[in-house]
């Protein structure tokens, strides 16, 4: 039995006056014994009765006694003093009801009010902690993201220096690294000075042998082909590393795209941006 059948169907009330069927009866006693609210609502309940019964039992309805007795002296005081126990049973009955009112209708309700504006506060205090444990997963991926691609930049860096050392001959040739750039920055730069003949395009790729080669193709800002690099493969550092004529890329913008063949199928892989500068 719930708090709200018990509330609709008046059943404390019913049950201190002896009206529940046997099978209400029962199942409210199963409720009443393991609920402290409801066991002391019964209890007030019948308290509340009891007063009312007591009222009326002491004779604040009661009717006018025999003549004898009247003209004693006794019932001369008693029709004095009758009045003023009316008047004071009266008031006790009305307090009587008004904490019965209270007790069963008011406090109840403002109980549940309370408890209605606790579970929404606790809800809202549950959404904002929600709220702000995702802001800071997103940051914390946000600086994770941003430490790899520090690592990656760093570690390119490293491979260009050693080819550098290992290839004397491309000491003095320019050379590019291509990565995606988020956020609206400069992009991918790269000088060339007025007597470069070629320049490198280096581009990190998956790992592993899905591809049999890769393709590279530059684009103008009008997406009009520049120039297409076929046939290319990863070295041993796992990056591809392209020769491209210096004379055919002119101050400007570019877009690279690279795409992994296999079958001869071409499949697109990455697209860059390319900002190119002449000294």
């Amino acid at each position: 039995m719930t708090h709200q059948e018990i509330e609709e169907k008046e059943i404390i009330e019913r049950y201190v006056r002896h009206k529940l069927p046997p099978e209400e009866r029962l199942a409210f006693q199963e409720h009443y014994f393991s609920c402290d609210e409801c066991f002391e609502r019964a209890q007030m309940e019948a308290r509340f009765i009891s007063s009312v019964r007591g009222a009326s039992a002491a004779g604040v309805l009661a009717k006018a006694q025999p003549d004898a007795f009247e003209a004693s002296g006794a019932a001369l005081w008693m029709r004095w003093l009758k009045p003023a126990f009316a008047l004071a049973t009266a008031a006790s009955l009305v307090l009587t009801i008004a904490l019965g009112w209270l007790v069963f209708k008011q406090i109840p309700g403002l109980r549940q009010e309370i408890a209605r504006e606790r579970e929404v506060r606790e809800q809202i205090e549950r959404e904002n902690q929600q709220s702000i444990d995702k802001a800071r997963e997103e940051l914390q991926n946000e600086r994770q993201q941003l430490e790899l691609e520090r690592s990656e930049r760093a570690k390119a860096q490293k491979q260009i220096e050693e080819l550098a050392r290992n290839e004397p001959s491309q000491t003095n040739v320019p050379i590019v690294v291509l990565e995606a750039v988020r956020g609206g920055g400069k992009g991918n730069q790269l000088s060339l000075p007025t007597n470069a003949v070629r320049a490198l395009i280096w581009l990190d790729v998956e790992p592993g042998n899905r591809f049999g080669s890769y393709q590279l193709q530059v684009l103008d800002s009008n997406k009009h082909l520049v120039e297409t690099i076929a046939g290319a493969k990863p070295n041993s550092y796992g990056a591809l590393v392209v020769n491209v004529s210096a004379k055919s890329l002119q101050s400007g913008r570019y877009v690279v795209r690279l795409y992994g063949v296999r079958s001869g199928q071409r499949e697109l892989v990455g697209e860059y941006d390319l900002q190119v500068g002449r000294q």
